[in-house]
């Protein structure tokens, strides 16, 4: 019975040990991934019916609710129509509206300044992560004759190109079209349920997760992402396939627009390289690390246009509006793209759906307006660069200043302030300090910096317990010798509190994280 209870004890201390590490890692923003997709045997995957998350990044927040139809879009219980005329938008994530909410998505722009306008159409987005050329083609094959759409709008990507090229895309099977625009015969496998390294925040960083992205050496860079090979001059040989199978793409684009009677608009996405020289400069010297006659940001979007132009299919070229639209004179909010995840903000979402327009009235594909001519919205979020972090912190130093004041009654009034005030902001300070210093880091070293912070900060509390380590020991190998288990939550949570008051009494630089965190 005694073994037991010792192996209970052992159980029980590493269990609370792992739950601690797992809610620290989702604390921190390090959890594991949401995902609103499924997978899906004709398209690979699909957005999951009636699922809704939300999201949050530098600077933005987007709350995802997925209607009954699998459709980041108003609530549908049918894809019947309910106006006169339809619009469809196929595309990846940029359609989707990675990091902005509904009311500041291209689509739904366009579709309140058309019914505004007096347009009776509505416009449905089918905007779905992770999607290149040929999975809208294979949506549209699939859904298209449901839905009865009078005009469809392609928005494809500078990654499409590449991706067109691949049979999977990170774990998830996907399907292509050969040359001539006809599918490529084989089943869609399901990958099967999310492993524990999908699951768990702790399992993911112990354990070396498989890299499913696929790179190539180019002079310069020995792990250049495969998917930023159509920016290259020089492209590789595997681009030939690639670019074949996109173009594939666009023929089964205009068959399935034939068959259904639509309209078809061809929207390429220029890249944030594309609109701004500034990034242009330093996305090919530190991500790419080639020469700057070596690679193009327009290349991807010409390869469209050009292809667009040898099918007969219409399409739109909107760099000339985005570039003009894009300024450094403005605050950080009025930027077209996000600094981190490549998608565009509230204010270039903005400026995409004015150039949109402009571009279709002169194609005339629209119905007509029976009313006079309406602007693109105003923007909800203008004033969506105000961080949340200083409110939270002035909340935090009232509290704490409220509670020092109740702890040392005898201490003048404005002394609490003061102490919490010096604390937080060195621990502010030191924070925002870290955090530019990060973005100085190539991106492939950026992982490696939490890891080796984790271990200084416990290297220097172990340091600072110095032989209380072994009585810290003991006591544990005593409750677990005894094999009280059932108290060892009460034990570990009761040492880690006085070690980390030991080390704070003991060092004023560590201090005020200790007494912030309390």
């Amino acid at each position: 019975m005694r073994a037991i209870n010792v192996l209970l004890s052992l159980v029980v201390s590493v269990l609370i040990f792992l739950l601690v590490f797992e809610g620290g890692l989702r604390l921190i923003g390090k959890g594991p991934a949401k995902t609103l997709n499924q997978f899906d045997p004709q398209l690979g995957w699909s957005k999951e019916p009636n699922r809704s998350l939300s999201r949050h990044g530098n600077g933005w927040e987007a709350t995802f609710d997925i209607n009954a139809l699998g459709l980041r879009d108003d609530p549908m219980s049918t894809s019947a129509k309910t106006r006169k005329h339809r619009v469809l938008a196929l595309g990846d994530s940029f359609t989707l509206g990675f990091t902005v909410e509904r009311e500041d998505l291209f689509v739904d722009l366009l579709e309140k300044k058309w019914q505004a306008e007096g347009r009776d159409l509505d416009v449905i987005n089918t905007g779905t992560e992770g999607y290149s050329t040929d999975q809208e083609a294979a949506w549209l094959d699939q859904y298209g004759a449901d839905y009865k759409p009078d005009l469809v709008l392609v928005f494809p990507y500078e990654n499409d190109i590449f991706w067109c090229g691949e049979d999977h895309y990170q774990k998830f099977p996907k399907p292509r079209y050969e040359a001539d625009g006809k599918r490529a015969d084989g089943v869609l496998q399901d990958p099967g349920p999310k492993s524990i390294q999908d699951r768990s925040a702790v399992a993911n960083l112990l354990c070396r997760k498989k890299d499913l992205d696929q790179y190539f050496a180019v002079a310069g860079n020995p792990k250049l992402r495969k998917e930023f090979a159509p920016l290259l001059v020089d492209e590789p040989e595997f681009m030939a396939n690639a670019k074949a199978r996109a173009k594939g793409s666009l023929i089964a684009l205009q068959r399935a627009c034939g068959r259904i009677g639509a309209e078809l608009v061809v929207v390429p996405i220029p890249s944030h390289s594309a609109v701004d020289p500034a990034f242009a400069a330093e996305f090919g010297s530190k991500v790419l690390r080639v020469g700057p006659g070596s690679w193009s940001a327009d290349r991807p979007v010409d390869f469209y246009l050009d292809a667009c132009r040898q099918l007969n299919v219409k399409s739109i070229d909107v760099r000339t509006e985005l570039r003009a639209a894009h300024t450094t004179a403005q605050p950080a909010y009025l930027n077209l793209f996000t600094e981190r995840e490549w998608h565009f903000t509230v204010h270039g979402n903005h400026a995409f759906a004015a150039a949109i327009a402009a571009k279709l009235d002169a194609l005339n594909v629209l119905p007509k307006a029976s009313g006079a001519p309406v602007e693109i919205a105003a923007e909800h979020q203008v004033a969506a660069g105000m961080p949340k972090w200083p409110f939270v912190m002035l909340g935090l130093w009232l509290v704490l200043s409220l509670v020092y004041g109740a702890t040392y009654p005898k201490a003048p009034k404005i002394q609490g302030f003061l102490v919490v005030g010096v604390m937080l902001s060195l621990v502010t300070a030191i924070f925002l300090g870290v955090a530019k210093l990060i973005d100085l880091v190539p991106p492939q070293f950026r992982p490696f910096i939490a890891i080796g912070f984790v271990l200084i900060v416990v290297g220097f509390v172990v340091y600072k317990l110095g032989a209380r380590m072994l009585t810290v020991g003991e006591l544990l190998k005593a409750f677990i010798g005894r094999g009280h288990w059932y108290l060892m939550p009460l034990v570990v949570v009761l040492l880690t509190i006085g070690s980390l008051l030991v080390v704070a009494a003991s060092s004023p630089f560590v201090a005020p994280f200790i007494y912030t965190l309390f």
